[in-house]
């Protein structure tokens, strides 16, 4: 398989708040981390990618991520597979680094520090978190379906697939006032922010 590229548009940066966890639930501190988890099915030969539905806005079909809260790339990382997912992340690898204007239901939450990891390796039982309505493991070729989804959005609305912000709120609406498009509702795609993601690691 092609490698992924690793790609680094920001300075590594630590979270702009230095407040406690409880108030970071309710202020932006503007990182976030998320996961691409894979395996390679034995039957089929197919890499099956770790996805969820959303619960929470923007609801949609994504993989796991969540805020820093004051940590770490790579400690929230571990926090978050926990979180998000039920499991104790293996190795993992940093391969994506990047700001991305992707708005978020909490205060002044309008852009992130995004840093992506890739991993295969995992223990425990995968189990969906409290913002996500279900887990999936989904095929390359399902998740570029889900992708293609997207894209009838991005005609919709005419917005370009780098435009991330104005495409979620095209779908969305605003954090504070959602008004998710009817279309959506019956049948979702992926999360304009990962699709900026995986178009960038050349998945889609």
């Amino acid at each position: 398989m092609k490698a992924k590229p690793r790609i680094f548009e920001v300075a590594r940066s630590k979270p702009r708040f230095d407040l406690g966890r409880w108030q970071m639930a309710k202020v932006c501190d503007h990182t976030s981390v998320g996961l691409l988890l894979s395996y390679q099915n034995n039957n089929d030969w197919q890499l099956r990618f770790l996805m969820i539905e959303r619960h929470n806005y923007p609801q949609a079909i994504a993989l796991p991520a969540g805020h820093c809260d004051g940590d770490d790339f790579y400690k929230a990382i571990r926090r978050e597979g926990k979180e998000e997912v039920g499991i104790d992340l293996g190795n993992l690898n940093l391969n994506f680094v990047a700001r991305i204007d992707n708005p978020c239901k909490r205060q002044d939450g309008s852009h992130h520090i995004w840093g992506i990891f890739e991993g295969y390796f995992y223990s425990g039982t995968v189990a969906a978190g409290s913002d996500a309505k279900r887990f999936f493991w989904a095929t390359l070729d399902e998740l570029r379906k889900f992708s293609q989804r997207t894209e009838f959005f991005m005609k919709k609305y005419s917005v370009d697939w780098q435009d991330v912000g104005k495409l979620t709120k095209a779908i969305f609406g605003d954090p504070q006032n959602p008004q998710v498009d009817p279309d959506w509702q019956k049948e979702m795609g992926l999360e304009p922010v990962w699709y900026y993601i995986l178009k960038k690691l050349m998945y889609i």
